[in-house]
């Protein structure tokens, strides 16, 4: 499986509540605050699901590369 597939995959496999946010930040690079108000949520909230989704991703995909 490529990088960019697996990559995808992880993103896909995030909760909704950190997916959305960071299909919107990585592949259309929205703005922080447009998408909080897109997704009628705080800034404080949205960085907080973006930091999640980072934190997720990471772990998900070392496991992959390190394999």
């Amino acid at each position: 499986m490529s990088c960019t597939c697996t990559y995808k995959h992880a993103i896909n496999d995030l909760p909704p509540r950190q997916r959305n946010p960071a299909i919107l930040r990585f592949f259309h690079a929205m703005p922080y605050a447009e998408i909080a108000e897109h997704l009628a949520l705080s800034p404080e909230n949205l960085r907080k699901c973006i930091q999640e989704a980072r934190l997720i991703l990471h772990e998900r995909l070392n496991n992959y590369l390190s394999e």
